[in-house]
């Protein structure tokens, strides 16, 4: 079976989402919904080739600081929501 490449471009719009099997619950603990949050914040501005695991392992270490203030963007989110199943 052929695999779909999709070819994603600058300055392109994209819908992107993800559905639950048999419609269960994604984000069952707020601390979920958060964690998902964080990776999104790190991916869109990180150029790190540091895993978001490792990074929050590295947050927890007094002397590892990073700031993201006034970096540019690797992409831009327009609008996004987090529902129970999509």
């Amino acid at each position: 079976m052929p695999t779909r490449r999709d070819v994603f471009v600058n300055g392109g719009i994209y819908h992107i989402y993800s559905k639950s099997i048999d419609q269960k619950q994604i984000f069952k603990e707020k601390s979920m919904s958060d964690e998902f949050l964080g990776s999104i914040n790190y991916y869109k501005i990180s150029h790190s080739k540091l895993r978001y695991s490792k990074h929050i392992e590295n947050l927890s270490k007094s002397n590892y600081i990073i700031t993201q203030k006034n970096k540019k963007q690797r992409i831009e989110i327009l609008s996004f929501c987090l529902m129970p199943n999509h």
